[in-house]
């Protein structure tokens, strides 16, 4: 007999394995396969949850999660379960953390511009990835060698050489040998001036035009405006590259300043600037002066300011004769020591300077001093026919007083007189009577004065008796090739009218010439020049003076003629 007893079957849950964390970056695809130890059935089924998130669910024992993003990240639970046979299931489930790495993310950058010399700072922000510890480093773009560490990128007295993109750049690291990457540019612009061509100094003959181009090299940015000013005058200024000074005076002369600008933006410019000279040539003026009046015997310095550019050389005449020179002065100065009444007189300032034509000016002096007379005796041989006649020649200034008395005091009453100012310092008086009796002879005073002093000329009148002419005086003979120069002073002719003879004898055949001349008054000089006479030959030559009364002869003199030139 047998006896069936019921056996109770078995059943038991599958056993999911333990699961560990996923780290995965992000992008990439993750696939995670959950395996079990069977249970009771063995039969098993799988799926996939989301902790975080109740509409998740995948089907089967891989997880796929395709080009998975960081909002993937957090906790999965992989479920497996069988069916049991009074209809319950079996069920195990194990959690796995999906953790998506991914980089920091640096916040946009701003381009900078930034001024040549300032210090630039500029400082990299990011938001964290994961994991969220995160370095930063600046590079630039084209220079392989450039690298700052750190969040900010410091460019201390920038130049315009440090323009170009500079790139942040933010790490972290995923693994030991996986990082996380991520960048961003900006442009770094330097703001610099233009630059002024070197400026030379200009010199420029007064009166023309003048018209002077300033040349720049662009600076950042390129567009350029250009002026000129003056320095030392503020309301001076002319727009544009090229300085223009239309019949440029001396006035003109000075600094210039050609500045080139450019905007920078937010009120700010860049300048550059560079000086020029303008050194206006004019040709010298003298300064002009009324005469100057010293005393006789003082120092006198005579001065005239010369106004030119370049300075002047400087030369002082009196009439031909060079008395001084001054190399390139604004002030010239002659100095007398001691001066005398015959340095009344009118010097000539010559003045050049190289710039247009020499220059002269008159600069007159005076001296006071007391009359000198030319002569302090005159003797006059008159008859009661011829009346009487004479004049003396005054140097004195200021103009002197005179009068004519006889030796005891009484003045001449029927001598006219009058004087002639010859010049500043220099009078001639005149004396006239026409009438002569035996009182006009004898002896006068010719008493001149002036402040300064008085001086007295004795005028002897006595009876002329005629007679031979006296001889010449002074005779010189000057003998050239084939003629002579004779020159002599006339001598009293005694009351009758004289002739000249120059009277010539040949050394080498004995022969002689003669020549008449006419007396032209009493102590003038004449002067007679003698022809066809013969080289290389000794002449001896004497000259007389005569009259109806008789003659008078010099002494001989010898004289050789020039050599004439030997033919070949």
């Amino acid at each position: 007999m047998f006896t069936c007893i019921s056996v109770p079957t078995l059943t038991d849950p599958p056993m999911v394995n333990t699961l560990s964390q996923e780290n995965m970056v992000e992008g990439r695809d993750l696939s995670v396969t959950c395996t079990t130890t069977p249970g009771s059935p063995s039969s098993t089924t799988f799926y996939w949850t989301k902790v975080d998130n109740p509409g998740f669910r995948q089907n089967g024992a891989s997880l796929q999660l395709p080009n998975i993003h960081r909002a993937n990240s957090g906790t999965y639970r992989c479920t497996a379960e069988n069916n049991y046979s009074n209809g319950e299931k079996g069920s195990d489930s194990q959690s796995m953390v999906v953790n998506v790495l991914y980089p920091p993310l640096v916040n946009t950058l701003s381009n900078q511009n930034i001024i040549e010399g300032r210090d630039l700072s500029v400082t990299c922000t990011v938001t964290p990835g994961n994991p969220s510890s995160t370095t930063l480093y600046w590079t630039k773009v084209d220079n392989p060698g450039f690298r700052q560490n750190g969040p900010t990128l410091q460019l201390y007295n920038i130049q315009r050489n440090d323009s170009g993109s500079y790139r942040c750049t933010a790490e972290n690291n995923y693994n030991n040998r996986e990082r996380g990457t991520h960048t961003k540019t900006t442009v770094v612009n330097v703001l610099y001036p233009p630059t002024v061509k070197t400026l030379s100094q200009q010199n420029i003959i007064e009166g023309i035009d003048v018209s002077i181009t300033c040349q720049a090299n662009v600076g950042n940015p390129s567009s350029t405006a250009m002026y000129w000013i003056k320095v030392d005058d503020a309301g001076f200024r002319q727009n544009g590259p090229t300085l223009h000074l239309l019949d440029i005076q001396r006035t003109s002369s000075g600094t210039y300043k050609c500045t080139a600008e450019n905007n920078y933006g937010n009120g700010e410019k860049g300048r550059n600037s560079q000086s020029m000279i303008i050194n206006v040539l004019y040709p010298p003026t003298i300064e002009s002066r009324q005469f100057q009046i010293v005393n006789e015997s003082e120092k006198v310095t005579i001065t005239r300011n010369i106004s030119s550019n370049p300075l002047s050389d400087v030369s002082w005449y009196s009439k031909t004769e060079l008395l001084k020179t001054q190399l390139s002065v604004a002030t010239t100065t002659f100095t007398i020591e001691r001066a005398t009444c015959i340095d009344t007189k009118n010097f000539t300032l010559v003045v050049n300077n190289g710039v247009g034509r020499t220059v002269t000016a008159v600069v007159e002096l005076i001296v006071n001093c007391k009359p000198i007379p030319d002569k302090t005796v005159i003797t006059l041989e008159v008859t009661f026919t011829t009346g009487i006649e004479f004049s003396t020649t005054i140097i004195a200034y200021p103009k002197p007083l005179y009068e004519l008395e006889y030796k005891n005091g009484t003045r001449n009453n029927q001598m006219m007189n009058n004087i002639t100012r010859n010049a500043e310092n220099n009078f001639t008086i005149y004396f006239k009577q026409t009438v002569v009796d035996q009182s006009s002879f004898g002896l006068y005073y010719l008493r001149t004065s002036n402040i300064f002093g008085e001086s007295t000329v004795l005028v002897i009148v006595i009876e002329q008796r005629k007679g031979r002419p006296e001889t010449p005086r002074n005779i010189s003979v000057v003998c050239e090739r084939t003629q002579a120069r004779v020159q002599w002073i006339s001598s009293f002719n005694h009351g009758d009218p004289q002739l000249f003879t120059v009277i010539i004898l040949n050394g080498r055949d004995g022969t002689n010439m003669s020549y008449r001349f006419h007396d032209n008054g009493e102590n003038e000089l004449h002067v007679a020049h003698v022809s066809n006479l013969q080289p290389s030959v000794t002449y001896w030559f004497y000259m007389s003076a005569k009259n109806s009364y008789g003659s008078s002869s010099s002494e001989v003199i010898r004289c050789n003629t020039v050599q004439g030139l030997t033919k070949i």
